[in-house]
């Protein structure tokens, strides 16, 4: 698995606690970041926007990943 699929399957595998739900769109919020662009961003098929390091990183402090 290269580092943008792991960064996709850790978005989308987020598990936000029994009763809060999860997902790549709960992670962004937690995050403090626009989901949409957070979605495109963990996506590897996306050329227009990429993850950065800053992002992958609060990405694994906020996920426990």
């Amino acid at each position: 698995m290269d580092v943008f699929q792991a960064a996709y399957r850790t978005a989308h595998d987020f598990d936000g606690g029994a009763s809060k739900g999860g997902g790549a769109v709960k992670l962004a919020i937690r995050m403090g970041y626009n989901p949409g662009t957070f979605l495109n961003r963990v996506n590897p098929e996306q050329e227009d926007h990429k993850l950065w390091l800053g992002d992958a990183v609060l990405m694994q402090v906020v996920s426990g990943d």
